[in-house]
């Protein structure tokens, strides 16, 4: 049934027909569940059905989407190609992911923890000796390369440099 082609009588009918039905629904409803329900409990649970159902990339999927993405950045000077990331290991229960960013020969370990309340974001983790950090980034291989070549490979730049003048000392 087309809305647009009832007149106005018959869009009454049938407005009067949804009220009646949804009206015996809430009072089922509340035979059944007695608690007071707010609209924020409505969109939380909306939210997770949402994602369950319809928007669901879970670690796992994601973690095939790193391993199909090209890693290796080379230049052209020849040397160790830059790798944004690189052994990645999952955990049997797909809670998190680990793998390793190589800048200029320099490797480190990396996490990624699915955020429990935002499900289209994951928590990058980074703790290696000094260079220590925690980040809510979206979860696409895109968000995750920008945020290795913004965010961790400086890091380790500075890092390598610190590391160079202590050296030279």
């Amino acid at each position: 049934m087309i809305w647009e082609s009832l007149n106005a009588e018959e869009r009454e009918k049938y407005k009067g027909i949804l009220t009646t039905q949804i009206n015996k629904e809430n009072a089922e409803y509340k035979e059944l569940y007695p608690f007071e329900v707010t609209n924020q409990d409505i969109f939380e649970n909306q939210k997770l059905l949402d994602h369950f159902c319809f928007e669901s990339e879970t670690l796992a999927d994601f973690f095939s989407q790193m391993l199909a993405h090209d890693t290796v950045i080379k230049d052209d000077s020849g040397s160790f190609p830059n790798i944004l990331w690189d052994n990645c290991k999952t955990n049997t229960c797909n809670k998190n992911l680990t793998a390793q960013t190589v800048f200029k020969g320099i490797g480190i370990p990396f996490s990624l923890i699915q955020s429990e309340s935002e499900y289209d974001k994951i928590l990058v983790k980074v703790d290696f000796c000094t260079i220590k950090s925690e980040t809510l980034i979206d979860k696409s291989t895109f968000s995750l390369d920008l945020h290795i070549r913004t965010s961790i490979w400086p890091k380790i730049a500075s890092w390598a440099g610190r590391i160079k003048l202590d050296n030279l000392k």
